[in-house]
């Protein structure tokens, strides 16, 4: 079974424009997602205006009391206060997830205006299959999205 630094370093080999962030201590990001322990890695794209910053992260969810790893998922986040244009980005994005059933259109639980579009991966897929997916999402989101927001909702 691959683990998340597996994933984060052939992410880094593959990608050297992009690399994954770490912690200052230069480890994976412990985090807790709904209340189950977890591993995050995220990629920045450099030079992004803060208005534009698009993250897209690989999780490893683990049981809370085993911490064996339950869930490998890739997303795209983007977390905005309210502004004019949140409902236009909403129902851009879930058109996305219509059109390519792979990713699944949510929005935070806690607060909404955080907008994510995952894919669920199987415990068993290697490093190479969840970068892959990664790259596929980037290919699929970045553009569209970075276009959506440079025009504020407008069409």
């Amino acid at each position: 079974m691959t683990t998340i630094e597996e994933v984060a370093s052939v992410w880094d080999t593959r990608n050297p424009q992009m690399q994954t962030k770490l912690h200052k201590d230069g480890k994976i990001k412990a985090v807790a997602m709904h209340g189950r322990p977890g591993l995050q890695a995220i990629i920045e794209f450099p030079n992004a205006p803060p208005s534009e910053k698009l993250l897209y992260i690989f999780s490893f969810s683990q049981d809370e009391q085993t911490k064996k790893l339950i869930q490998i998922k890739i997303h795209f986040e983007r977390h905005s206060k309210e502004s004019s244009n949140t409902k236009a980005f909403y129902d851009f994005l879930d058109k996305i997830s219509y059109n390519n059933r792979k990713y699944t259109f949510t929005a935070g639980t806690i607060n909404h205006n955080y907008l994510y579009l995952k894919r669920i991966f199987a415990l068993d897929s290697s490093a190479q299959e969840i970068c892959e997916g990664m790259e596929e999402l980037i290919k699929l989101t970045q553009k569209p999205i970075s276009d959506f927001l440079a025009k504020k909702g407008q069409t």
